[in-house]
């Protein structure tokens, strides 16, 4: 136990360096950003201020000049509160894009810079707050506070963000699943070389002639590779545990109980993963759930264009763009959107609420106060309309009117009546209340999103089982927990050899003994002091025994070095086995998914891949020193 609390620092670092931030996130080769021009700049181009704005930012950062950096963030911060959006994804994608080059060139202040400055342009996106805290602690390690601070925004907003949260959900599934599956594969090849011989005997004597040499190890490795022929590599991965069942001690037959509920599990584990990534990668969903939050972002702009073009009759699409260009003061834009549902639906109250708000924006009152009474005229209990058409008789100095409705909305609901006060502050565009997207208005889009990701899971599973099927596979997973069943009581009685915990032969006992007695006859012999034994064959079989466990030894800790667990799963450790063996698979994992992506996606050179992964390299180099120093395990 007291090297439980480092084995958790490096889990909770892991699941760090494994979050994938998807809310906001654009398509910016960020890792190998080196000048803002290089990058799209289409999400600033609608805006010369705030173009203007960032490239002077830019500027400031590279000259270190923290005054400029917070003047230009004040004034990004300005232009934020016009435009009526609390974040901009895109800005902070370009601000963590700077902060990564300047951490290659390792000048670590710029990089800090332009973190700080990402959390402020998009404080709800939870990589920028990660990418603080990385910047910090390449700055200086010691600045816990700061850098527990940053991590701890991260989590908060990923556990409340369902966008970020289902996709660090499905990350850590797919690394956890592949992590597992490794952990198993590993186990199970190194569980079979210590069971060779047994395995290979036992096969032997089911032969009428005797069976010796080279010819009983090829014969055991046709038996081996029958399921490989028949099922792949899936069919083989069940086979092994079943040749291997009854010569393990407990621990093993946990192990195969665990990995049999594993396999069982698959399918749901893997059909929620792929569910939650469809939904989490959908444009549209993304953008409606973005707006459900006050704010946008381009990206989700081009999505609702794009649904849009597909599905021109859909309700919410054309009220969510109405919404947006709303926020982005666009009155001609979100009153082509708000007309297109009211052609369908001209009884719509909120979108005819909204309409009003935008002609409030625009300062254009008279029809501002025609949609408030319109709404007002199909139900007369609308707050909102109320509420707005109110302030909108405020803002013509028609105070009596004004009143008038207040009074009316404080009869229906004066509690949020109180709350609307709240909300609208001295920001006039914020002195009417919207109809925003709701909770439920999501759940209806993502249930119609069903077909959808029923075809994502399917596409997913092909990906990783093949031509297997998924009901396939649960009738090979069924049949396969069924087999340990059958093997428990009739391959364990067909056996006659055993495996010596001694000199490691295998022998055939007159009876079945227990894991912890199994000794051949010359182990036994040379281990008691009987007269009548040749001192000279008790020497020998003394010696083989001395060799026999050195040479375990040295294999044990050979293993256990190079992959951390697997000496533990030859001495039939399988607790701390499975543990370590499943932290080295995740390691291994994560790392092949780090370079294989750099790639194939950036095809930078293995260099480069080394330098933009050092955090990943470093807790690996870590988890490596701590297994061969402090929790390096002696062999015998």
């Amino acid at each position: 136990m007291k090297h439980l609390k480092p084995l958790i620092c490096f889990l909770a670092s892991l699941i760090f360096l494994s979050s994938s931030p998807t809310l906001g996130q654009s398509q910016i080769a960020e890792k190998y950003f080196h000048l803002a021009s290089s990058l799209r700049l289409g999400d600033l181009a609608s805006n010369p201020e705030l173009k203007i704005a960032f490239k002077k930012l830019r500027s400031a950062l590279e000259k270190e000049d923290e005054l400029e950096v917070f003047n230009q963030n004040n004034r990004i911060l300005e232009i934020m509160n016009l435009l009526g959006t609390r974040n901009l994804f895109p800005v902070a994608d370009m601000c963590m894009a700077i902060g990564r080059a300047a951490l290659a060139r390792g000048e670590k202040t710029p990089a800090i810079l332009a973190a700080e400055s990402a959390t402020k342009f998009a404080p709800d996106y939870a990589k920028a707050h990660f990418f603080l805290a990385s910047a910090l602690l390449s700055s200086d390690a010691k600045n816990i506070n700061s850098i527990s601070r940053s991590l701890i925004e991260g989590i908060k907003i990923l556990y409340s963000d369902r966008i970020q949260r289902d996709s660090l959900v499905s990350a850590i599934f797919k690394y956890v699943f592949l992590a597992l599956v490794l952990m198993f594969v590993l186990t199970f090849v190194v569980l079979l070389g210590l069971h060779l011989n047994t395995f290979a005997a036992d096969l032997a004597s089911f032969f009428p002639s005797r069976v010796e040499g080279a010819w009983r190890y090829f014969i055991t490795a046709l038996v081996i590779a029958v399921p490989f022929a028949l099922g792949g590599g899936l069919a083989l991965l069940l086979a092994i545990p079943l040749f291997l069942w009854p010569y393990l001690r407990t621990g093993g037959k946990v192990t195969i109980f665990l990995f049999t509920l594993f396999m069982l599990l698959v399918p749901h584990v893997f059909d929620y993963m792929a569910k939650s990534s469809a939904i989490t990668k959908d444009k549209t969903f993304r953008a409606l759930h973005i707006l459900s939050r006050q704010t946008w972002d381009y990206s989700s702009k081009s999505a609702l264009e794009n649904a849009h073009q597909k599905n021109p009759d859909s309700k919410l699409v054309s009220f969510s763009l109405g919404l947006l260009n709303k926020l982005r003061k666009d009155k001609r834009e979100a009153i082509n959107a708000y007309d297109a549902v009211l052609e369908r639906y001209p009884q719509d109250v909120k979108t005819i609420v909204n309409k009003g708000n935008v002609y409030f924006v625009a300062r254009e009152y008279e029809n501002a106060v025609k949609m408030y009474k319109m709404a007002i005229d199909i139900d007369p209990q609308l707050l909102e309309a109320h509420f707005n058409l109110s302030n909108t008789y405020v803002m013509m100095f028609r105070t009596g009117e004004s009143e008038a409705e207040y009074l009316k909305a404080l009869s229906i609901d004066q509690n949020r009546v109180q709350s609307f006060v709240a909300m609208a502050g001295q920001n006039h565009d914020k002195k009417v209340i919207d109809f925003t997207i709701t909770g439920e208005d999501i759940k209806r889009y993502e249930s119609a999103m069903g077909e959808k990701a029923e075809s994502f899971s399917q596409t997913s599973w092909g990906i990783y089982f093949g031509s297997i099927s998924m009901r396939v596979y649960q009738w090979m997973t069924i049949g396969f927990a069924l087999l340990i069943i059958f093997s428990h009581f009739f391959w364990r009685r067909s056996i006659s050899h055993q495996t010596c915990i001694s000199c490691g032969v295998a022998f055939r006992p007159p009876l079945l003994l227990p894991s912890n007695k199994q000794q051949c006859n010359q182990c036994v012999a040379a281990n008691i002091s009987r007269v009548g034994i040749p001192s000279a064959k008790k020497d020998r079989k003394t010696k083989d025994i001395r060799v026999f466990k050195e040479r375990r030894a040295k294999l044990a800790g050979l293993m256990d070095r190079l992959l951390p667990g697997m000496g533990r799963t030859y001495f039939q450790e399988h607790a701390s086995a499975m543990a370590f063996t499943f932290i080295t698979s995740l390691i291994i994992v994560y790392g092949a998914d780090l370079f294989i992506s750099e790639y194939l996606n950036y095809k930078s050179a293995p260099k480069d891949a080394l330098h933009s992964n050092v955090i990943y390299l470093g807790v690996a180099s870590v988890y490596w020193i701590m297994m061969n120093t402090v929790l390096k395990k002696d062999f015998y």
